[in-house]
């Protein structure tokens, strides 16, 4: 008996599905974890500055453990949330790419726009998209023989580019890319990329 290949794709990608979710818990309660324990030595710190004074040996170890719990709490939840995004699905003709925007420290930016650029200018046929709480984002077309093939990636705040991704975007068709795109920036309100060609209307169902 054979068993259909669309019927062996679609379990592979619940059972990777389900494994992707169960981390997302799994990191999801370790952050938690670390959340209240940092909250803990907050509060034992603040005790141990009143009897000894800011320079005691005590309060210096304090506050070396209060920086790696700084530096690695955002780690975790950026993971947390990677692990929850579901990947865009695309058919033969069509092209995704998704990810996410983050700051130096991995803590998701949000509210910023993401858009394709052929040159100097915003390619309003792959439409723009909005970071969400978790600094994720998308883009697609289901029809990529109307499009370029090579791309930069813009991230803007206030209309105005604060990052463009040195590696190309590349339109290939059925293909889904990930990117993670690292920047120094606070949120901001999304908007609409300034300078669209005018001759493409923008595509449907933009985020």
């Amino acid at each position: 008996m054979q068993i259909p290949l669309d019927q062996i794709n679609t379990t592979l990608e619940n059972s990777i599905d389900a494994l992707d979710r169960a981390r997302a818990a799994d990191l999801g309660e370790l952050a938690a974890v670390r959340s209240a324990k940092f909250a803990g030595l907050e509060r034992d710190r603040a005790r141990l500055v009143d009897k000894l004074g800011e320079q005691d040996p005590r309060v210096l170890a304090l506050d070396q453990k209060l920086s790696q719990h700084r530096a690695l709490l955002p780690v975790y939840r950026m993971e947390a949330a990677l692990s929850a995004t579901v990947p865009p699905k695309v058919g033969e003709r069509g092209w995704a790419l998704y990810g996410n925007v983050v700051d130096a420290s991995r803590a998701p930016v949000e509210g910023v726009t993401v858009a394709v650029y052929l040159g100097e200018a915003w390619d309003q046929r792959l439409g723009h998209a909005c970071t969400d709480k978790n600094g994720n984002f998308a883009l697609e077309t289901s029809d990529t023989s109307k499009v370029e093939t090579r791309y930069t990636l813009h991230v803007l705040r206030d209309g105005q580019t604060i990052h463009i991704d040195s590696a190309p975007v590349q339109v290939v068709a059925g293909k889904i890319e990930y990117r993670e795109v690292t920047l120094d920036a606070s949120t901001a309100a999304c908007a609409p990329p300034p300078g669209g060609d005018a001759t493409h209307p923008p595509a449907s169902g933009s985020q």
